[in-house]
This record gives C-alpha cells, sequence and structure tokens, in this order.
C-alpha cells in the first residue's frame, strides 16, 4: 500500500500540536465551568437560593460543560502529535519498501541494522508507556 505525500498532508500533520494545545485549553476552561456550575447547582438544591427560576439553566450549563470536557480530553488523549503522526507515516513506508529490501551488500545490512534499531526503540518506547 502507498501513501502519497501532498503539501495538505503535511500541513494537517503540523497542525496536530496546536489541535492538541487547543483540546487541552477546553478541557480545563470546560472543567473549570463544571467545577464552579457544580458548586452553585449544589447551593441551589440545598436551599440557598430558595425558588430561583435558574435552576434547570444551571443543570443544563453542567450538562454542557461535562460534555465539552469529555470531548475536549478524549481529542487531546488521542490526537497523535505532529511526530508522532510523522512516525506513523514514514516508518512503515520505510519497513515495507520493496526497494530498500532488495539492497545487497553494506547499503542492504545498514538498512536492516536500521529498521532493527527502529524497532527496538518503539518497543521500548512502548515499554515506558510514552
Amino acid at each position: 500500500m502507498s501513501m502519497t505525500i501532498s503539501h495538505s498532508l503535511i500541513y494537517w500533520i503540523s497542525r496536530l500540536d496546536p489541535i492538541i494545545s487547543l483540546a487541552v485549553f477546553f478541557g480545563v476552561v470546560s472543567g473549570i465551568v463544571v467545577f464552579f456550575a457544580t458548586l452553585f447547582g449544589m447551593l441551589e438544591c440545598s436551599g440557598f437560593y430558595k425558588d430561583d427560576p435558574r435552576t434547570p439553566k444551571t443543570i443544563k450549563t453542567i450538562k454542557l460543560a461535562l460534555a465539552a470536557f469529555a470531548v475536549s480530553n478524549v481529542i487531546a488523549v488521542f490526537t497523535p502529535t505532529t511526530k508522532q503522526m510523522a512516525a506513523i507515516i514514514v516508518i512503515p513506508a520505510i519497513a515495507n519498501s520493496k526497494e530498500l529490501s532488495t539492497l545487497s551488500g553494506d547499503a542492504g545490512d545498514i538498512y536492516r541494522m536500521g529498521v532493527d534499531s527502529i524497532k527496538e526503540w518503539l518497543s521500548e518506547k512502548n515499554q515506558k508507556g510514552e
């Protein structure tokens, strides 16, 4: 399976880090909103604000903020960084390249050593949990 690397693909790979940063920002903001909305909601439920017509609005705010918090955190966790995405695209292309695997002599040995070292590096990163 070959993949054409276009200008658009390179651009979107380079945008992954800012997307993660934006998701983290929205996660923090929505987490703060959830905290304060829950605090005010608990005060309303405890009778501190008696017969306040804003109670349903506060509950709706809590639900929306929780949804935004969950979505932001899922995006931040499961979006690969720019380096990770580049590795996801480049390493299989190199490892599965028919032209490079048929190299002979010293070039073939160097290629196989490179592939082995990449596999070893990836397995070490997986064991460390990075």
